[in-house]
């Protein structure tokens, strides 16, 4: 074996090992991330209780099911607003991402909102355009949903076996849902509002900013 020989085995050793030790519990990184979509929409619940109790409002959740690299097929929940006649939809997107643990897009009429699941600490992103884009693509075939590629026919439509159940009816208030065990570290992780490509920035989730991104993906 020759000099160069030895330092490529050197180097695929090295990485081979680095990866051994970092492997991820991917079925404990999906229960944490169906807590955390649970712990989002109570958010939105609260942020939208007067106008649902009012009737102005109707929330309805509903079952889709996603697939991500590592963790494979699952099913989870998505969130529709019914306003008027208007549907706007909150689907997660995943939580096998570069730039987040987990990702949720508000799609209405006139534009999609991304909401990201980042860690505290997080800073917002210094790549740009293409680079950023193809960095969230490593997300797996969720992403499609994103792109404009979502199939409608991934919503199961089944609330009996639903990780989360609620009633089937329209009106079902999100509080019926049963609340799932406390997510670890909870408070190390947050909900924000991003900004596209290619002037990414962060925006805390509350209820002002909530209200304001709804807007926006209703009138653009």
């Amino acid at each position: 074996m020759n000099a160069l020989e030895q330092t490529f085995d050197d180097f695929v050793n090295q990485h081979s090992g680095a990866a051994e030790e970092s492997r991820v519990d991917w079925e404990n990184r999906l229960e944490e991330w169906k807590k955390h979509l649970h712990l989002f929409y109570e958010k939105v619940e609260g942020f939208l209780s007067a106008y649902v109790k009012s009737g102005k409002i109707i929330l309805k959740r509903k079952r889709v099911l996603l697939d991500e690299e590592h963790i494979g097929s699952y099913e989870a929940h998505a969130l529709d607003i019914l306003l008027g006649y208007m549907r706007i939809t909150l689907m997660p997107v995943g939580t096998v991402l570069v730039t987040a643990r987990g990702r949720i897009d508000m799609k209405g009429p006139k534009r999609t909102v991304r909401f990201l699941l980042v860690h505290e600490d997080a800073e917002e992103p210094e790549a740009s355009g293409p680079e950023l884009r193809q960095a969230e693509a490593a997300g797996g075939e969720a992403d499609a949903y994103a792109s404009g590629e979502y199939d409608e026919n991934r919503e199961t439509g089944d609330y009996d076996s639903a990780p989360y159940p609620v009633e089937s009816e329209p009106d079902a208030p999100l509080d019926s849902v049963p609340a799932p065990e406390p997510v670890q570290s909870e408070s190390d992780w947050l909900w924000i509002i991003s900004t596209p490509p290619p002037s990414v920035s962060y925006m805390e989730l509350a209820e002002e900013s909530f209200k304001n991104a709804l807007m926006q993906a209703v009138n653009g």
